[in-house]
């Protein structure tokens, strides 16, 4: 077995002000293959939630950090965890989909004036300094997210049909990553104000935007990828080999 990794001291950890943590992991990982749950799927012989989690403590003294997970995989990540040395994280079921999840987390945080950080379980390779970035932006703005600049020419469609309706202009375009961050209050409101099913959104950020709430952007890298399909798994793997995640 594995001997647990020795993360870094609490109190050798940033933590200018209170904030919590939500890591959802309740995906089932059918689109990776394998018949193995994603947060269980192992590179460079670290399960993937081992090394987001990882990734996450290193960053910040966050009050709690939330797992949801699929609710017949509790026990089982539980085990997973402690193997690890991550028995402090707190995991819970998660809902049917992603947002429910969170929502299912953030029913458990502790009210009061802090900031909710969300990140997927599936971007191990993100460094501490962009996760205390977009939780200084959040306490500075309310809310804010990771995202990278577009390179690619993007075009817009009606939906209806693959018929080009406009080319939007790059410079204005930015691809959602995680994490995501808000005041819990903000949360709050904008679970409130969409009456808490956040079920038609895609990420939190887009659920603030809804219920009126302006969401700052971080600059985020292109290796913060979302670990979803096997062609995502072999460019983990090149990131990996390439230093991408020096937390081994």
């Amino acid at each position: 077995m594995q001997k647990p990794q020795r993360l870094i001291p609490a109190a050798a950890l940033d933590s200018g002000f209170p904030a919590v943590c939500v890591v959802p992991a309740a995906g089932s990982g059918v689109r990776l293959g394998a018949g193995v749950p994603k947060p269980s799927r192992k590179i460079g012989g670290l399960p993937i939630a081992v090394r987001t989690l990882r990734m996450l403590l290193r960053s910040w003294k966050f009050e709690e950090v939330f797992m949801p997970v699929e609710p017949t995989r509790i026990a089982a990540t539980q085990r997973l965890l402690s193997r690890h040395g991550l028995s402090g994280v707190r995991v819970i079921a998660g809902g049917r989909t992603r947002s429910e999840s969170v929502r299912n987390a953030f029913g458990q945080v502790r009210p009061g004036k802090k900031v909710v950080l969300i990140h997927d379980v599936a971007r191990p390779f993100l460094d501490s300094r962009h996760v205390r970035e977009v939780l200084r932006m959040a306490r500075k703005k309310r809310a804010a997210l990771l995202a990278q600049r577009s390179t690619a020419t993007v075009k817009q469609t009606s939906g209806a049909a693959p018929v080009v309706l406009r080319t939007l202009d790059r410079r204005c375009i930015y691809l959602a990553q995680t994490p995501q961050a808000f005041s819990y209050r903000l949360l709050q409101a904008g679970y409130a104000k969409n009456d808490w099913r956040p079920e038609r959104f895609t990420d939190e950020a887009g659920m603030a935007e809804a219920a009126g709430f302006k969401v700052w952007l971080v600059e985020g890298p292109s290796s913060n990828i979302k670990i979803t399909t096997p062609a995502d798994l072999c460019l983990a793997k090149a990131l990996l080999k390439a230093g991408a995640n020096a937390l081994k």
